[in-house]
């Protein structure tokens, strides 16, 4: 119970350091359980904009949540690629090629 208490605290906490518009977006959609497109309705934008924001607002969401020491950042596989050079061998230096 305490858990669930100090995690809520903590959501919050996260959520006010948010733009207003993010923070509004995911009360709205996680809070309230509001679908996407009653959210978009809500803030008066279109469907895909309010994907959008959700995205960029979970996104900020998650940054902040790592930022203020809360979680440990993980890299998904994606991710990871999307770092790896074009070497195939990435972990060597072009002086052992």
């Amino acid at each position: 119970e305490l858990d669930k208490l100090i995690t809520k605290e903590r959501v919050h906490e996260i959520l006010h350091l948010l733009r207003p518009k993010y923070c509004q977006a995911l009360k709205l959609h996680y809070l309230s359980e509001l679908p996407v497109a009653k959210v978009g309705l809500k803030l008066g934008v279109s469907l895909k904009s309010a994907e959008s924001i959700l995205f960029r607002a979970r996104r900020e969401f998650a940054f902040e949540y790592v930022k203020q020491g809360y979680a440990i950042p993980t890299i998904s596989k994606k991710t990871e690629r999307s770092f790896q050079s074009t070497n195939s061998r990435p972990w060597t230096s072009n002086k052992e090629l």
